[in-house]
């Protein structure tokens, strides 16, 4: 999944095949996290764990990217009512840190611009999964969100 991940990799906007490359690179995102979200409908979140040998590490690597990935190319795919139930789920069992969301939204507030709606959606997401008071950097998500400027909706 993570070299997956890296596949169609082209930052040069001038190449002819840049938005082709790019519209692949988000299709391969979407389907990696989709994978992770059957994976954890049926059997749980998987448990990953930094300290195992290298299996379980590329594991942690691979849903940690994919879910800084999905969040970049797109964030309302978090926001859909059966994805949020199964990370509320999973977060309470204890099988999905509440970070691994928290540090991939604060990577997007970064990287990407916010509209309004989005910005409230995902104020509203954070809520609903408690996680408006995770410490990332040391700013809590919702200071972050708070914070973030908006731009025109599309």
């Amino acid at each position: 999944m993570l070299s997956n991940d890296q596949a169609h990799v082209n930052y040069d906007k001038s190449d002819a095949n840049y938005l082709s490359d790019k519209a692949k690179r988000h299709e391969i995102f979407r389907n990696n996290f989709f994978e992770i979200m059957e994976y954890a409908s049926k059997e749980g979140f998987p448990q990953i764990n930094v300290k195992q040998p290298a299996p379980d590490s590329c594991m942690q690597r691979a849903i940690t990217i994919t879910f800084i990935h999905i969040a970049q190319s797109d964030v309302t795919i978090f926001f859909d009512k059966k994805i949020k139930r199964l990370l509320q789920q999973e977060i309470q069992k204890g099988n999905l840190p509440p970070n691994l969301i928290a540090k991939s939204i604060a990577i997007m507030l970064r990287t990407n611009e916010l509209c309004r709606q989005t910005k409230v959606d995902l104020l509203q997401f954070v809520k609903d999964l408690a996680i408006e008071s995770e410490v990332v950097q040391g700013e809590t998500l919702s200071e972050m969100l708070k914070q973030k400027e908006l731009v025109a909706c599309e």
